[in-house]
């Protein structure tokens, strides 16, 4: 059996956007968010050095990390979101800010999203009493809302190209 082995060396940049917990709190004033999908043209050689496909194709799915700060960060614990449009939870704290993935993608682990409005739910935990050792004993969600995304796909072409060959 051919095992086709390839190596793709790519810096890839994450993007941020910012929700501002004000502003977006109603689908009429949702933030309007293109996430791209990154399409290159892929080269394919069979084993015997012939190009077997020559075609643009996705190398990086759509998706796009937000963040969102909360008011305090003393005792934040956690920090949650929950996509109501499409069921998936996730989120965590990154830099004192609460950060997720939506993900258009079929397939993700991270927070699916679909084009169009996008309702999320979001919430800061904090904790609320220490025993005498400073470990938490009791929590509280003091910040919660909703946000709305109106999001839809875009695609972006890079430069150059990926060359996959066969290795015996």
């Amino acid at each position: 059996m051919k095992n086709l082995i390839f190596v793709v060396i790519s810096l890839i940049a994450i993007s941020c956007v910012e929700i501002n917990k004000l502003d977006h709190q109603t689908p009429a004033t949702a933030k309007a968010v293109t996430i791209n999908r990154q399409m290159q043209r892929v080269i394919r050689y069979d084993c015997q050095g012939r190009i077997s496909s020559d075609q643009l194709e996705e190398v990086q799915g759509p998706s796009l990390q937000f963040y969102m700060a909360s008011n305090s960060t003393v005792d934040l614990l956690e920090f949650k979101a929950l996509n109501e449009t499409t069921n998936s939870l996730k989120g965590i704290i990154a830099y004192d800010q609460g950060t997720f993935i939506l993900d258009l993608a079929k397939e993700t682990t991270e927070m699916k999203a679909v084009e169009g409005i996008n309702q999320i739910y979001w919430a800061f935990t904090f904790c609320t009493e220490k025993d005498q050792s400073g470990k938490c004993t009791k929590k509280e969600i003091k910040e919660a809302g909703t946000a709305y995304l109106n999001i839809s796909l875009g695609e972006e072409i890079l430069e150059g190209k990926i060359k996959i060959k066969c290795h015996k």
